[in-house]
């Protein structure tokens, strides 16, 4: 044993001590998070459906967003009265790759979850563009407009730093 060696128990105590004050931040007694404190929140743009089209049986519903601002994650609804209309499918518009979006036909009546997340390296999106196409066949042709569904519950987004965004739904803005 050299003779600058500090025994064991020394050493044990000293590491105690300094989580200690690390973990008090020099107080009394340990900092936890504060369960009040909402995540920053800031504007992440509008969501909104784009002028409809018809296809012989089939309408086409173009979902557009605008004022975003890295947009990197992002979950909505889109709503429907399913005795109008049938979900068949979903486009991604080309600022979207294939790999970074998901789709499910949910045997769920009354709307059609989407989701998109940056998985591959690119950036955000920014500025204002197409995210999707969504396609559903008409069973009524008094049908009901789809719309996006404006629960906040279900309208979730986030930035490329994992901050919370807030994301509006709007319509046709002309």
């Amino acid at each position: 044993m050299s003779r600058l060696a500090l025994p064991r128990y020394v050493v044990t105590g000293l590491v105690a001590i300094l989580l200690a004050l690390g973990c008090s931040n020099g107080r009394s007694t340990p900092t936890s998070p504060n369960t009040n404190e909402q995540p920053r929140d800031i504007a992440g743009g509008t969501l909104y459906s784009g002028e409809l089209e018809t296809s012989g049986d089939e309408l086409i519903v173009p979902v557009l967003f605008m004022d975003v601002n890295d947009l990197y994650a992002f979950s909505f609804r889109m709503g429907f009265d399913p005795g109008d209309l049938q979900p068949l499918r979903v486009e991604w518009g080309s600022i979207v790759e294939e790999q970074d979006s998901t789709f499910s036909m949910m045997n769920q009546p009354g709307f059609v979850p989407l989701a998109f997340s940056r998985f591959s390296i690119a950036s955000g999106l920014t500025g204002e563009g197409t995210i999707c196409r969504m396609h559903f066949k008409i069973l009524d042709p008094a049908f009901s407009a789809p719309s996006i569904i404006a629960d906040q519950d279900f309208l979730v987004a986030r930035n490329s730093i994992g901050e919370h965004l807030t994301l509006s739904v709007g319509g046709d803005p002309e």
